[in-house]
């Protein structure tokens, strides 16, 4: 069966028909469409007629193609250029690879930032109907491994796979270099990517990338800066920043005020009268959080393990029971994604949040905070070792992330890095088993995942949850008409 396949895929064992019959055929698609029972709201409807109207025009060059098919292509193609082919020679009429790099190449990929994707994030966010609510975004920062590698860009006619921060930075790394007397670029060894992603909207977009390689908190520092300013001048309004629980990202937020214990806000340079929140990623919190407990075989933090915990160690294990409620709960508000979930799971904590004085907010400051305070002091009483001491806390890289994020008042899934996760995910998937793409692959790929952004859905296994609007109907999608490069006539 398989070599069968394989023949008629080839176009070896097709069957060539003759106009006639051709037409014919064209003809009983034509009539019987009507009795397939597909969805008028569904992305099978749309490819339906699609292959319908393919089939029916003179010239592939007439053809007009939805914007839900291109995006669909796009997607296909970014998981495997040859399984694209594969489909278009077997008998399905799809754009060809011409067709759709006029699409994801409509600006030239590059480092850092672009007047041309800050039009293309405008366009995604329909900004001009957007009302003052949905103008409401923060900044996901992250880092992704790379492959340290040259390659030369023939339409640049640079070298990619050096370190570039922005033209400041770079600045003041060559003035290193240049003191130290060493005249050797480093090559990067990682990307940042600074995203941004709505508060009350499915906004999820691939802002800008910075290749980089030791990484401080005082390099981020105008970057990112500079997104804000940019994204600011777009008619966006930036209300935080979240980052995970890196050296560099804590080191960061401490520039703002070095002398503040713990700093969870900044003014907003651009409106005075608006801060900008800094949080830790949660996940990532419950992570090492769970790591700090790995030793007592204790992987999940919920209340069902609480339960169970009670149920079998009775009166012994209260603090620990403690311990895991009160870090679920923490979890739970910051988990926040849905209105019928807190009601179907009978969990008050993530209901979703409809005022400034939720009960949640009260929980975090006076209880769950307090709680973590009397915890380090009751340690640092004791007269032992700060070893032994380091032992029985949570790690301070961890009760600092916790105390930034905890004493914001805006709470909500959103805040999460998930898309920006699953946009890593993405691009090692066009990599298949070479999952580290170089500077060049990397900002090409983007290019392509920025037009197929609300189809990209990332890995299966990953370590975040998938898109809950993956499987939505085609009139919640974005169905505008789609940039496109324009072609130009070669000289004779």
């Amino acid at each position: 069966m398989k070599k069968r396949l394989a023949l008629y895929c080839d176009g070896d064992g097709g069957v060539e028909v003759d106009d006639t019959l051709h037409q014919d055929l064209k003809v009983i698609m034509q009539e019987n469409s009507s009795k397939f029972s597909l969805s008028p709201d569904s992305f099978e409807k749309v490819f339906w007629e699609q292959q319908e109207q393919a089939a029916s025009v003179q010239k592939a060059s007439l053809m007009r193609w939805h914007p839900l098919m291109i995006k669909w292509c796009l997607y296909l193609r970014h998981l495997s250029g040859s399984a694209y082919e594969l489909l278009r020679n077997s008998g399905l009429k799809l754009p060809s690879q011409r067709t759709l790099r006029d699409y994801s190449y409509i600006s030239p990929t590059s480092i850092g930032f672009s007047n041309q994707v800050d039009q293309q994030l405008m366009e995604a966010a329909n900004i001009a109907e957007c009302e003052e609510f949905q103008k409401c975004v923060l900044l996901l920062v992250d880092e992704v491994h790379i492959k340290e590698d040259l390659v030369f860009d023939k339409h640049s006619g640079e070298l990619l796979g050096y370190i570039n921060l922005g033209e400041t930075n770079n600045q003041l790394l060559d003035l290193e270099r240049l003191v130290s007397d060493d005249q050797n670029q480093e090559l990067a060894s990682s990307i940042i990517v600074i995203m941004v992603r709505g508060l009350f909207t499915r906004l999820c977009f691939p802002y800008a990338q910075f290749s980089a390689s030791t990484l401080s908190g005082d390099l981020l520092y105008d970057p990112i800066w500079e997104a804000v300013s940019r994204i600011e001048f777009c008619g966006f309004k930036v209300l935080a920043i979240t980052a995970d629980g890196a050296s560099s990202n804590r080191r960061f937020f401490k520039l703002h005020d070095p002398t503040a214990k713990f700093l969870h806000k900044t003014l907003n340079p651009h409106d005075p009268d608006r801060y900008i929140f800094f949080f830790s990623d949660p996940p990532n919190l419950i992570k090492t959080t769970r790591n700090c407990w790995s030793r007592c075989k204790l992987v999940v933090l919920s209340e069902t393990v609480a339960k169970g915990i009670q149920v079998t160690c009775g009166p012994d294990a209260t603090e620990t029971v403690n311990f895991i409620d009160k870090f679920d709960k923490f979890f739970d508000c910051f988990n926040v994604s849905s209105y019928q979930k807190g009601m179907r799971y009978r969990k008050p904590f993530q209901e979703p949040y409809r005022s400034a004085n939720d009960f949640r907010l009260k929980w975090l400051q006076q209880e769950f905070l307090p709680y973590l305070n009397d915890w380090e002091e009751s340690v640092n009483a004791m007269n032992c070792s700060k070893k032994i001491k380091k032992c029985m806390m949570l790690s301070a890289e961890t009760q600092l992330g916790i105390r930034i994020t905890g004493v914001s008042t805006f709470l909500s899934e959103r805040l999460c890095q998930d898309p920006l996760e699953q946009f890593f995910g993405c691009q090692r998937q066009r990599g298949r088993t070479n999952d580290n793409p170089t500077v060049k692959e990397f900002c090409k790929n983007t290019q392509a995942l920025r037009v197929v952004n609300s189809l990209c859905a990332g890995f299966v296994k990953g370590n975040c949850r998938g898109k809950r609007h993956a499987s939505r109907s085609i009139s919640e999608m974005d169905l505008r008409p789609l940039a496109k490069r324009p072609r130009t006539k070669s000289c004779t």
